[in-house]
């Protein structure tokens, strides 16, 4: 896969960079954001977790698209192919223990007691 600079901006009340690129993904479908967010990663040299690709369009009958991608400075971004439920094993701990009832003291137990022996009143 070879990846092309087309434009790039610098936005500093967003602190981000935005970028253009030309990518040509050889003989095979369009590229997955996954992939190109790690390629981008790779060849700017930039944290995983802070590019965002926005999206990648395909010229019609041929293997070269456009991708417009964005790299943040501190906003993280979701790892693309990474399920959801992976990352809650991740992050998950140990669930607490739901807690017990607690025994009855000998004093409330013979409340109860009479309480049951009472007669109903009608």
């Amino acid at each position: 896969m070879k990846m092309e600079t087309i434009e790039e901006k610098e936005n500093p009340v967003l602190k981000r960079k935005s970028f253009i690129f030309k990518v040509d993904y050889g003989r095979g479908a369009t590229i997955s954001k996954a992939d190109l967010q790690k390629k981008v990663a790779t060849e700017l040299k930039a944290e995983l977790n802070h590019i965002e690709v926005k999206k990648i369009i395909s010229e019609t009958g041929k293997s070269i698209g456009r991708a417009w991608v964005h790299i943040w400075k501190e906003k993280e971004v979701p790892i693309y192919g990474v399920k959801k439920e992976d990352k809650k094993e991740e992050v998950k701990k140990e669930e607490p223990k739901p807690i017990e009832k607690a025994e009855k003291t000998e004093e409330e137990k013979p409340k109860e007691e009479e309480r049951k022996e009472e007669p109903k009143k009608e």
